[in-house]
């Protein structure tokens, strides 16, 4: 089963501008946007049905939220839920996608902090304590060269600047402009 990365790109949030292709994942991270929702209930309840609909016929859909939910006081996830007790480590994260979810396991050490014995990969300084989870993935799919494959909340692809494929850790330049600093160890 592919999994695919969806990103909201809607004015209001409706479940029937999801893709629903058979034998697919789709993740969808909600968390920054359920709370300006005009009725995230009835909303979340939309995208649950269209879960419930993907699982059906052999595909999924994993939705990502805050644990408040905005105002959806009991949002209709509260029964299907993982909670996360703490924020992923972002380095952890980008390290995990370059490894699995790209299959470039040897780019890992690109993002490995110093030891006494080895010095930092040359990409270490780009993700800091600081770095959201999901800004660490889009760097981990910059670095793999993959980029401009995240798609869309409609399905379509997102291109990114320079056309995608060719803002990869080979465009120095585009990486540095993008994330500043240096790349060199």
């Amino acid at each position: 089963m592919a999994l695919v990365q969806l990103t909201p790109d809607w004015e209001s949030p409706q479940a029937s501008m999801l893709p629903a292709d058979t034998d697919r994942g789709y993740v969808l991270d909600v968390s920054t946007e359920i709370a300006a929702w005009a009725n995230p209930l009835e909303t979340a309840s939309a995208l649950v049905g269209h879960a419930a609909r993907l699982r059906e016929q052999g595909s999924c859909l994993v939705l990502v939220s805050t644990d408040n939910g905005g105002r959806a006081a009991r949002p209709p996830w509260r029964h299907r839920t993982c909670r996360v007790s703490e924020r992923p480590d972002p380095r952890e994260v980008a390290m995990a996608h370059l490894d699995k979810l790209h299959d470039e396991p040897d780019r890992v050490a690109w993002l490995r902090l110093g030891d006494g014995q080895a010095p930092p990969g040359p990409c270490a300084h780009l993700i800091t304590d600081d770095t959201a989870p999901a800004d660490a993935a889009h760097l981990a799919s910059l670095l793999a060269g993959t980029a401009g494959e995240r798609r869309a909340a409609d399905g379509g692809p997102i291109r990114e600047p320079g056309g995608g494929r060719a803002e990869h850790v080979h465009d120095r330049p585009a990486l540095i402009q993008r994330y500043g600093g240096h790349l060199d160890a």
